[in-house]
């Protein structure tokens, strides 16, 4: 509303079937990971721009507002040089708060 500004996201991931580890006993039941389990989060992100005749927008914001952490997965170690998630699939960073100042000049 006016110079006011707000939004309220999520991602969202299905679960896939994950790949077999690298070291893994079928017999040992913990050790099993037949599925990267679901994964989504929510973001909210607000502005202002009614300062300097509009040219000075203000932005705040929150990624991942309930800290979520992503599923375990084989792929991590195996794909890439991470372990234990898969970076073209979540974010690992949790939580994170942002900030932004934009000036357009005339």
């Amino acid at each position: 509303r006016g110079p006011w500004n707000a939004t309220f996201s999520q991602n969202y991931q299905s679960a896939y079937k994950d790949i077999p580890g690298t070291v893994e006993d079928v017999t040992v039941t913990p050790i099993l990971h037949e599925n990267v389990k679901r994964y989504q989060t929510f973001n909210l992100v607000g502005s202002y721009t009614g300062l300097k005749g509009n040219a000075l927008k203000i932005q705040v914001g929150l990624k991942n507002m309930f800290n979520t952490s992503p599923p375990y997965t084989n792929a991590g170690g195996q794909n890439f040089f991470q372990a234990g998630y898969d970076p073209g699939y979540v974010d690992p960073r949790g939580r994170l708060f942002f900030g932004t100042v934009t000036y357009k000049f005339k």
